[in-house]
């Protein structure tokens, strides 16, 4: 709220619930060096699958309740209610002299803003076992033309956050070459 002005908006009146979060993005440097890709790690919350409807709800009436500090500081108890995501690691091909994702042709162009989220939750592919853990792609967003891009998303994600990451990416450079 700005002090010098005395208009009260809607959100600070507290006649009103807190809004929820319904995510929260971090994106951090590269470890090896300034060049190359940068981590993009986000979370939403956790949907129940017989309900539909999120296992929690994300009011946080303080700083350390909120979504991004209890997912930044591994907080057990809140990373129950979330699904965490972690942007797949492009791989460095000699070829093009330029790091890769493979999109299955869905992106066509290259770009520092294209990136996939991988479901990190610890879901696996049935069986039960970690060894038997299969990355699933919840969400790519990349370059199809000059300034045109493509996002493709699946469940448990909804299209306002899987619209929300995308629109981070465009804001934050997410490699600094």
């Amino acid at each position: 709220r700005n002090p010098n002005n005395k208009i009260t908006y809607f959100d600070e009146r507290g006649d009103a619930p807190v809004r929820s979060e319904l995510g929260a993005i971090i994106f951090s440097s590269n470890l090896i060096s300034n060049r190359g890709p940068r981590q993009m790690q986000a979370c939403i919350n956790k949907i129940d699958e017989k309900t539909g409807k999120s296992t929690k709800v994300w009011q946080p009436a303080h700083r350390d309740e909120e979504m991004v500090q209890c997912f930044k500081h591994r907080v057990p108890a809140a990373l129950r209610h979330l699904v965490v995501l972690e942007n797949k690691m492009p791989q460095w091909n000699q070829h093009h002299a330029a790091h890769v994702l493979n999109f299955n042709g869905r992106v066509t162009q290259a770009s520092v803003k294209n990136f996939q989220l991988l479901d990190k939750s610890g879901r696996d592919s049935g069986s039960g076992s970690s060894k038997d853990y299969k990355e699933h792609v919840v969400l790519q967003f990349g370059r199809v033309a000059k300034d045109e891009f493509t996002l493709d998303f699946s469940w448990p994600m909804s299209p306002l956050q899987a619209f929300a990451i995308a629109l981070s990416s465009c804001d934050v450079k997410l490699a600094c070459d």
